[in-house]
């Protein structure tokens, strides 16, 4: 999507964090920029993009719940890198 909006000269930082903030705003911004070809071709890589996360927090969770009922699991996690990722603040 970066690569898309940036050929019509609207630049996105590399965060995807950023991205889920202002792809939403480009679309509904009104500009000669984006045909309405590419704006559906970006609003539907979008909403894969925010499937796509819903799939990684549904398996985050899973791994959360294992390791909340495991005992080897703890011990292991003191190893630096190991363990549930941590949670966004």
């Amino acid at each position: 999507m970066r690569g898309l909006l940036l050929d019509r000269g609207i630049a996105l930082a590399v965060s995807a964090t950023r991205a889920q903030r202002l792809i939403p705003k480009i679309l509904a911004t009104p500009n000669d920029e984006l045909t309405l070809m590419m704006r559906d071709t970006v609003a539907s890589l979008y909403a894969f993009m925010l499937e796509i996360d819903n799939h990684i927090r549904a398996f985050d969770q899973k791994i959360e719940a294992i390791f909340k009922d495991s005992e080897v699991c703890p011990r292991i996690a003191r190893i630096r890198g190991i363990g549930p990722r941590p949670q966004p603040r």
